[in-house]
């Protein structure tokens, strides 16, 4: 009844992300089509981002990932060769893991719109870049009484 996709072998994360067809084949996260392993390493990258964090002090926070070429393609063609559409991509599953597991190591809130800090991964590379929300510090100046305005030598 189903022809099985040979071609299209993913793991059991790809495979649940895709809504498990049965035309897939399941493999081992290394033989992946898609991610080639990626899904089985953020873990890893979760506890990279951890200590790229812990000098700074803030409230919340926001995860962006930035894939090797080639994964968001493949899972496109995976994709539309199936007639597949409306499910969650392989980027923001991966930003979404790794959110969640930050989130609960270090008790701080996600925030999609302002956070007070970004983590950018790069799960290629394996590198993490930060940015802060800047902090602006607004003062008034007011003069004592019995301080003279001119300066006195």
């Amino acid at each position: 009844m189903y022809e099985v996709l040979n071609k299209f072998a993913l793991c059991e994360t790809c495979l649940r992300r895709q809504g498990e067809d049965r035309r897939l084949s399941l493999v081992r996260p290394k033989g992946c089509f898609i991610c080639e392993g990626l899904t089985s390493r953020t873990e890893g990258l979760s506890r990279k981002v951890l200590r790229s964090v812990r000098d700074y002090e803030f409230s919340t926070f926001s995860i962006g990932i930035i894939l090797p070429s080639g994964v968001q393609e493949r899972e496109d063609e995976v994709r539309s060769e199936l007639k597949m559409r409306g499910r969650e991509t392989i980027k923001s599953e991966i930003a979404r893991e790794i959110s969640r597991y930050a989130s609960k190591a270090t008790r701080k809130k996600i925030d999609r719109m302002r956070p007070d800090l970004t983590a950018l991964v790069d799960t290629g590379g394996q590198s993490v870049q930060l940015s802060t929300r800047p902090l602006f510090v607004h003062g008034r100046y007011t003069k004592p009484r019995g301080v003279a305005q001119r300066r006195e030598f």
